[in-house]
């Protein structure tokens, strides 16, 4: 099906007038193809003038599957590291099509995606939508049976919270977890602990931080 054709779903002129908040081209040849999904990701990528989210799909229903015989689920974590290796200018990204070939585990693939997916992720900021930022967290910290418990001031402008704690030279994201949520407990005592709203466009906070003295 040629969506220009037959439906009238110009996506092209769609991204360079910066309409779409993002765009998942279906990408579902393989690396090594004729027509491979590295070669189209970046023209795709070279069409975003405006800076949208541009996540591709990926074609994780073929995993050895009768349309695409012998594909194996390596080749979506391939795909993976393309989309990371040539992000859109506001990170990157990707969809699976589709849940059933995660859920079905096609081919051993949510060992594979374990990996790649080692860290939890920020949800991307549309700042096109929008570039306030919401207020900082306010936050009462008390350690309970060796653990960190946390109790939040309400924040109504706020969307989620994220929890980032210090490894070694790193900052590592913990969890992202809504903003209506009033405690949290976290495991152990970390010496740092950085903490954010994050605003209904994506746009972070300043981080508050909690250090153990």
């Amino acid at each position: 099906l040629d969506a220009y054709d037959h439906i009238f779903a110009d996506s092209r002129h769609w991204l360079h007038q910066g309409w779409l908040d993002y765009l998942s081209p279906q990408l579902y040849w393989r690396i090594d193809s004729d027509q491979n999904f590295t070669t189209l990701h970046r023209w795709w990528s070279s069409e975003n003038e405006k800076g949208r989210h541009l996540w591709p799909g990926i074609a994780s229903s073929r995993i050895l599957s009768s349309e695409d015989k012998g594909r194996p689920a390596t080749e979506s974590i391939r795909q993976i590291d393309v989309t990371r290796q040539y992000p859109s200018p506001s990170g990157p990204g990707h969809l699976h099509w589709s849940i059933e070939a995660i859920k079905k585990d096609r081919g051993g693939l949510r060992a594979k995606l374990r990996s790649a997916y080692a860290e939890t992720a920020i949800p991307p900021a549309s700042p096109w939508l929008g570039t306030a930022a919401p207020g900082p967290v306010y936050v009462a910290p008390s350690e309970q049976g060796g653990d960190l418990h946390l109790t939040f001031m309400p924040a109504p402008e706020a969307r989620w919270r994220v929890i980032q704690v210090q490894d070694g030279n790193r900052w590592v994201t913990l969890r992202v977890f809504p903003a209506a949520q009033e405690t949290y407990r976290l495991e152990g005592t970390p010496s740092q602990v950085a903490i954010r709203h994050i605003g209904p466009t994506g746009i972070l906070s300043v981080p508050t931080i909690l250090a153990r003295k």
